[in-house]
């Protein structure tokens, strides 16, 4: 599957479109697929590293938030 994801901290240049291994549903899980999603200020403010102290994540990190999507396979 395609995903755009920042392995580093940064200005737009960093964001790359990509190929990366589709998830799969652990135990109490969904995988949905996504049919929307949205970039804000605060993506924005991530990407850049302004607020790796109240909102950490781990890199490579795929900005995006809310979503829209629908539900494909439970995990078991």
């Amino acid at each position: 599957m395609k995903a755009v994801r920042f392995h580093e901290y940064g200005d737009p240049s960093v964001l790359r479109y990509e190929d990366v291994e589709q998830p799969v549903p652990g135990l109490g899980q969904v995988l949905v697929r996504v049919a929307a999603t949205s970039f804000n200020g605060v993506d924005s403010n991530i990407r850049r590293g302004f607020i790796q102290g109240p909102i950490p994540v781990t890199l490579p990190h795929t900005p995006g938030r809310p979503r829209s999507t629908w539900w494909l396979r439970p995990g078991f």
